[in-house]
């Protein structure tokens, strides 16, 4: 609301209070103080207005001008939207690249950024005149992502938070090499040398494997193991760290292929007495 200030314009015949006034608001047109024209609705930062007395016989006193600064002291609100669950299901990638969508804002004199940070605690400014330019690489997990805005009077925000997960769902794959048929022929075992499978995952595995009936066992170097006749199972798996999984087989084996050795004694001369 405009107020005229009456304690600086004063006339030797006009009483103060009978005096009328014209007031320019930031240079633009002249308006008459009155009841209908006394209210404005003045935007963030400084104005000038600039006011003229005017007495009963329609004398203009000379002007005089003060200025008005409206200062924004509202901070922004910020709404963070629902929990976003992003899903990985490839195998080239332990990764996704997201689009971020930025949250609902609302300010009084409009908003000017709004930021955000990622579980590294950098600040990054989002782009708010092209939103498809707020790419985000999310790797396999949650991450937690803190919004706040900042408003033209530099008003902060509080922050919201999103949090994104993305799931691998890809198992391994993994091949197994052929079974494996050993012949032996001097002995009833044989002592070989376990072939590892051809592995690869989306993200990264450990590798087990069971002999026969044994413990299962972590596979980190070349392993040794003594088959016996007949044939053995060696089962191996591969685990990625969401436990994703994926097994095949080998069998080893082991056939005695040696003859039966028959030695038999020297010819003996017997001489019979014969009466």
């Amino acid at each position: 609301t405009v107020i005229p200030p009456t304690n600086v314009f004063h006339d030797n015949c006009t009483p103060d209070s009978e005096l009328d006034f014209l007031f320019w608001l930031d240079g633009r047109g002249s308006f008459y103080y009155g009841s209908d024209s006394t209210t404005f609705k003045l935007t963030n930062g400084g104005h000038w207005i600039t006011w003229l007395a005017v007495d009963r016989f329609n004398h203009r006193s000379d002007t005089c001008g003060h200025a008005i600064y409206v200062v924004d002291e509202n901070r922004p609100v910020i709404t963070c939207s629902p929990v976003s669950d992003v899903e990985l299901n490839v195998h080239v990638a332990c990764d996704t690249t997201f689009n971020l969508e930025a949250p609902e804002v609302k300010d009084s004199c409009g908003v000017a950024h709004i930021y955000y940070k990622l579980g590294d605690g950098v600040t990054h400014e989002y782009d708010l005149s092209d939103p498809d330019k707020n790419s985000v690489t999310f790797k396999v997990g949650d991450t937690l992502v803190k919004w706040f805005a900042v408003d033209a009077s530099n008003n902060y925000s509080d922050t919201c938070e999103s949090r994104f997960t993305v799931r691998d769902v890809a198992k391994p794959t993994i091949t197994c090499v052929d079974n494996v048929d050993v012949k032996v022929y001097t002995h009833c075992d044989t002592t070989l040398t376990l072939a590892p499978p051809t592995v690869s995952d989306n993200c990264s595995y450990q590798l087990y494997y069971k002999i026969g009936s044994e413990d299962e066992a972590l596979y980190t170097s070349a392993v040794s193991h003594k088959f016996n006749l007949g044939t053995t199972i060696v089962t191996w798996r591969a685990v990625d760290p969401a436990n994703n999984e994926a097994s095949c087989i080998v069998e080893y084996s082991v056939k005695d292929s040696s003859g039966i050795n028959v030695h038999c004694p020297d010819n003996d001369n017997l001489v019979l007495d014969v009466c």
